[in-house]
């Protein structure tokens, strides 16, 4: 049996990149089997990570393990944690005999690790006290939004 170890991976989107790991699970080999690893969307967009379409990978009894980095793209908007997959499967059909895949499919799930900083701008504001009111101003002070976000505030006397 060939197949991802874990099939589960968290990563946080500015490490750069991922490494997962598919390896000969059980038994053993006696010829060449190859697998082909793909990328496939999940709830991250395609330029998010890199996207493979269909690397081989081939296993026999002297390579029995694989680490295949994946890239792991920074930007700079805010977002939620999203996930990507990635596959195998046999390149040849029929697939071999005596020799499964499983488990065949990974998760990534990326953690966004954009901040965003909200503020009042400027940060000191002067009123003569009888003039009844006061305009302060509150904006995105750096990063930037994906959707719209509420903030709360409050004064002292």
């Amino acid at each position: 049996v060939i197949g991802f170890d874990p099939d589960e991976y968290s990563v946080m989107e500015d490490s750069g990149e991922v490494l997962l790991t598919v390896k000969v699970l059980s038994g053993s080999l006696d010829s060449d089997v190859t697998v082909l690893f793909s990328t496939q969307q999940g709830s991250a967009a395609s330029m998010d990570f890199e996207e493979i379409g269909y690397m081989p990978l081939v296993f026999n009894s002297s390579v029995t393990s694989y680490d295949v980095p994946i890239a792991i793209a920074q930007d700079s908007v805010r977002e939620e944690t999203e996930h990507f997959f990635a596959r195998l499967q046999f390149s040849q059909n029929p697939p071999p005999q005596r020799i499964g895949l499983a488990p065949d499919t990974a998760t990534v799930e990326v953690t966004d690790t954009d901040s965003v900083v909200i503020g009042f701008d400027p940060d000191e504001y002067s009123v003569m006290e009888d003039s009844g009111q006061v305009l302060l101003t509150v904006k995105v002070l750096s990063g930037s939004l994906d959707s719209d976000e509420t903030v709360l505030f409050s004064t002292q006397h």
